[in-house]
């Protein structure tokens, strides 16, 4: 009955972060609840949503639902973005500098070969 679950199988990056978002938080997040999720601060949050400068902060942003004063976040969207913004990476990690050859990685940071 839940129009808004994403369309993807269920052992998808987006299904799982849906499944776990939902049965968390609900299909609605907070602002505070998102930022909890990302990582982040409320006001951190609020000024990347407001710079709409990246494709994650364009996702969010489309994903906001406001109900009379209060805003909201769709669980779906919400995920469907964040598994959007993670790269494709089906564990999590970042691809290895032998198999992509488009970075390389030191000391657990990513640098941009010139």
């Amino acid at each position: 009955m839940n129009a808004r679950a994403p369309s993807q199988a269920s052992n998808s990056p987006s299904a799982s972060t849906y499944q776990y978002l939902l049965s968390r938080y609900g299909p609605l997040l907070t602002l505070k609840h998102l930022a909890e999720v990302l990582h982040s601060t409320p006001n951190g949050l609020r000024m990347t949503l407001a710079r709409r400068r990246e494709p994650l902060s364009l996702a969010l942003s489309r994903s906001r639902r406001r109900l009379g004063r209060r805003v909201y976040f769709d669980a779906a969207l919400v995920a469907k973005a964040i598994a959007e913004a993670g790269g494709g990476a089906s564990d999590g990690q970042p691809p290895s500098s032998e198999t992509e050859g488009t970075g390389e990685v030191s000391d657990g940071v990513w640098a941009e070969r010139l």
